[in-house]
């Protein structure tokens, strides 16, 4: 009887950390709600035209969902979604002209780094971060459109 429970606790401590590092590899809560862009906070470079754009995130897990709808910078409506994992893997992106899919990575709870694909490419990477208190969201990317590279900050408050 001895070695069951010396048994039992090995596999207990085994399997302990296991869901620990998978707890500590999920975003924060504090993703999870709508974000509006502030234009005036934000850096949008040689383009700054008519942007517009409202976020709205789900997290179930180490799964985020996006979901945006707005402006570009030439007048024209974008709505843009995806679902997918924190964990590296491509998943299909609907509605972005430069990206097809998105791989992203949690740096952090609250950080995360992200790579769109267009055909199997690299087009653009971000990092993108919710403040300690949970009421602004900051994207920092750098994207290629066309031959041109194209940086900037988007700020977000929280709705």
């Amino acid at each position: 009887m001895n070695k069951q429970i010396i048994g039992f606790i090995a596999a207990v401590s085994l399997f302990a950390p296991a869901c620990a590092s998978a707890k500590d590899k999920a975003p924060s809560a504090g993703w999870a709600g709508t974000w509006k862009l502030n234009v005036a906070q934000s850096k949008l470079g040689a383009h700054p035209g008519k942007w517009s754009e409202t976020r709205t995130y789900t997290v179930d897990g180490n799964k985020i969902t996006l979901d945006t709808k707005g402006m570009s910078s030439t007048g024209q409506a974008t709505h843009i979604s995806y679902a997918g994992s924190v964990d590296g893997k491509t998943y299909p992106m609907m509605g972005n002209p430069i990206g097809d899919s998105i791989a992203m990575t949690l740096v952090a709870a609250r950080q995360i780094k992200s790579k769109v694909l267009l055909h199997g490419k690299p087009s653009a990477s971000a990092v993108s971060e919710v403040s300690a208190d949970g009421k602004r969201l900051t994207l920092h990317r750098h994207a290629m459109v066309g031959s041109a590279p194209r940086d900037v900050t988007m700020v977000f408050d929280k709705m």
